[in-house]
C-alpha cells in the first residue's frame, strides 16, 4: 500500500472499530478491522496481560505487527490489534504465522 499509516488516538475511533469491525481472533491477539480512506491502526494491552513492562511489549510488538500487516495490502483499513495474555511469552515465528493469517483474511475482503 504506501504512505502515510495513522495511528488511532481519540477513543471514538477506537468505539467504532469495537463496534463495528470485522473480527479476527488467534491465540495471540484478536484483530478488529473496517475499510478506511486512510489507513490507521491502534493497539490495546489490557492488565489482563501483566505489569507495564509486559504490556508495553505487547504495544511495542502488535505496533510492528500492524504496520507490517497494513503496508503488504492494497486497499485501506483500519485495525485495531488486542493483545492476549500469550503473547507476552510467545516466539517472533508464532507472531509471524498469524500475521500471514490475518493478512490472507484481509485479503480475501478485497
Amino acid at each position: 500500500m504506501g504512505g502515510v499509516i495513522r495511528v488511532l488516538k481519540s477513543s471514538s475511533e477506537y468505539s467504532t472499530l469495537l463496534s463495528q469491525g470485522t473480527r479476527f481472533a488467534c491465540p495471540l491477539f484478536v484483530a478488529l478491522f473496517i475499510k478506511a480512506p486512510n489507513s490507521s491502526f491502534g493497539v490495546i494491552a489490557s492488565k489482563k496481560v501483566g505489569g507495564a513492562v509486559l504490556r508495553n511489549r505487547c504495544k511495542r510488538v502488535l505496533r510492528v505487527c500492524a504496520k507490517r500487516i497494513l503496508m503488504q495490502l492494497t486497499s485501506s483499513f483500519s485495525i485495531v490489534l488486542i493483545s492476549r495474555k500469550a503473547l507476552s511469552t510467545c516466539k517472533p515465528g508464532s507472531i509471524l504465522r498469524f500475521e500471514a493469517e490475518l493478512i490472507s483474511n484481509l485479503v480475501t475482503l478485497l
